[in-house]
């Protein structure tokens, strides 16, 4: 009952707070975002290069396990392997247009292959 009263007495601080940590959660997870896109992008060009066209799969697989490996516990827990998925696809989608239109990227990539 002490829990009860406690709660009753301070809800309004217990309120703020609560809102305080959900906010710089919040601030958190975007900036993690933000920053996971620009990742993400660098991952998938150096997979391109690396691996060369016609090996998605192999080229997903490694690019989901390294960004996987830089993310912290929280976001991992919080985003999960289908959400980074389907980070990794979004910015597939995003790196290929970047690649067709910057021909200093796209010489990047097909360097050094035979």
């Amino acid at each position: 009952m002490n829990i009860l009263r406690l709660i009753s007495e301070y809800w309004d601080i217990i309120l703020a707070a609560v809102a305080i940590v959900s906010a710089l959660i919040a601030k958190y997870i975007k900036c993690e975002s933000s920053a996971s896109k620009s990742r993400l992008f660098e991952l998938i060009t150096n997979a391109e290069k690396k691996y060369g066209s016609g090996t998605g799969f192999l080229k997903k697989a490694c690019v989901v396990a390294e960004f996987s490996q830089s993310l912290s516990v929280f976001l991992k827990t919080f985003w999960g392997e289908s959400k980074i998925s389907r980070m990794v696809e979004d910015t597939l989608e995003y790196a290929k247009a970047v690649w067709d239109e910057n021909g200093e990227l796209r010489n990047y990539i097909n360097e050094n292959k035979g």
